[in-house]
């Protein structure tokens, strides 16, 4: 009997093809079984679990305990130098990560909303769109929000009802064309925090910062906006218009370019001034006239709790009135769109009794 081949022994002892490639080769392997993409900025990686047909951010060590667990199904341990070497192919090969969703396009639990058309529209969503937040909700054309609606009816004029509901439409409809803001004002306990609570989650948290009027001329407030959609401000000053670099709320609405300064990063960053704004608090005091001032009044859409606090305070009632109504405020929301539009089209801003 004739010796084995060299060769023929050492194909059949155990070894993984993943055990010779380099970095980048490895890296175009891991690509072919994981949809994933890259930021530039800021730095970082997604993923696309199909699970939830959803887009997930991973921190770095996230990835490279996925790449390490990967490797060694293909019974390879790499060392920490190779997982170094590996993430910076996979940030050269990986698709950069690029938001297609248009204005006036959402992410919601049961697709992607476009409220652009009329009627609204309804698609799929996977991983060929990239996006990183989206709503709990379903979007249902037929969904009703009827508790929604009487808590608004029990605090509000009728006027004021319908200007909350154009706004909240202006808000899923993109940037703030209309340049204006929001402030709602009334006494303690009237429900102003919950119908604040519930217009933010038509955004989303994650989409929302803290507005901090009294500190916008700080050297790094504004940072906190970056990537934000929705500034509110909770129990505004009575003399809020009368405070230090109050300006700034004005340019942050009106399509202004401003500069951000990035702290531990020694740079400025550039951005929009189209955010939507809501301010709240117990009351918003005249001031005198100044041409500043009647530039602010032109932005100002004013919503009263005039009517008496409800006898029973109920804890938690924006938590409880998302959860039975969610998807009905969101199609409230959708019919705002249209009569906003209606009102651009007509006017070039919110037509007001």
């Amino acid at each position: 009997m004739s010796e084995p081949h060299p060769a023929d022994a050492k194909m059949k002892q155990p070894c993984s093809l993943l055990a010779k490639l380099e970095p980048k080769e490895a890296a175009a392997a891991f690509l072919k079984q994981q949809a994933m993409a890259f930021s530039e900025s800021p730095k970082r990686f997604f993923l696309f679990d199909a699970g939830q047909s959803k887009w997930l951010s991973i921190t770095t060590n996230n990835l490279h305990r996925r790449v390490r667990a990967w490797l060694e199904q293909q019974n390879q341990s790499p060392t920490a130098t190779y997982l170094k070497k590996l993430t910076s192919e996979l940030e050269l090969l990986a698709p950069l990560w690029d938001s297609r969703l248009k204005p006036g396009q959402m992410v919601v639990a049961n697709g992607v909303l476009d409220v652009n058309p009329q009627p609204p529209s309804l698609s799929q969503r996977d991983q060929s769109i990239h996006f990183e937040h989206s709503l709990a909700v379903d979007y249902l054309a037929d969904a009703r929000c009827p508790r929604f609606e009487q808590f608004l009816g029990d605090a509000l004029s009728v006027e004021d009802v319908g200007l909350v509901q154009k706004w909240a439409g202006s808000l899923l409809a993109g940037p703030n064309q209309s340049q204006t803001i929001l402030v709602v004002v009334g006494a303690s306990g009237t429900g102003k925090g919950t119908l604040v609570n519930l217009l933010t989650r038509l955004v989303g948290l994650e989409l929302t910062a803290e507005l901090r009027a009294e500190q916008l001329t700080e050297r790094f407030e504004m940072s906190a906006f970056l990537g934000k959609r929705l500034l509110v401000a909770s129990e505004i000053a009575p003399d809020l218009l009368n405070l230090k670099g109050i300006g700034r709320l004005k340019a942050l609405v009106g399509q202004d370019c401003m500069e951000a300064e990035l702290k531990r990063a020694n740079q400025r960053t550039r951005f929009n001034g189209d955010f939507h704004v809501i301010l709240y608090g117990n009351q918003l005091n005249p001031q005198p006239w100044s041409a500043d001032l009647d530039a602010f009044r032109r932005r100002l859409l004013i919503v009263e709790y005039a009517k008496p606090r409800p006898s029973t305070i109920i804890p938690n009632l924006a938590d409880e009135v998302w959860l039975e109504e969610g998807s009905g405020i969101l199609t409230w929301a959708v019919e705002g769109v249209r009569c906003y539009r209606a009102d651009l089209l007509k006017s070039g801003h919110f037509v007001l009794t």
